[in-house]
């Protein structure tokens, strides 16, 4: 993943700042958390059509829906990089 990629990923989103004794706290999920528990919800919705269409077995680790949804999440950021 590029720089400016990971860059965008960890801008906060909907996010809370909390200030304390001249301290800002933010709280929130960041862009690459919030993407990849989209494309999460999306896989876990219905598996059987990730499996058919990428060409996936219940066997392959690749189809860990956690590393799937991190993955898209990364591609989503990479693309969006390409347009800024």
């Amino acid at each position: 993943m590029t720089e400016k990629a990971k860059q965008l990923g960890r801008t906060p989103v909907h996010s809370f700042t909390y200030e304390k004794e001249g301290m800002f706290i933010e709280f929130g999920l960041t862009k690459r958390e919030l993407f990849a528990a989209m494309a999460m919800q999306a896989i876990l919705n219905n598996p059987t059509d990730w499996y058919d269409d990428y060409g996936l077995k219940e066997t392959d680790k690749r189809f860990n829906a956690e590393i799937l949804a991190i993955e898209y999440a990364d591609a989503l950021l990479e693309e969006l990089t390409k347009t800024e």
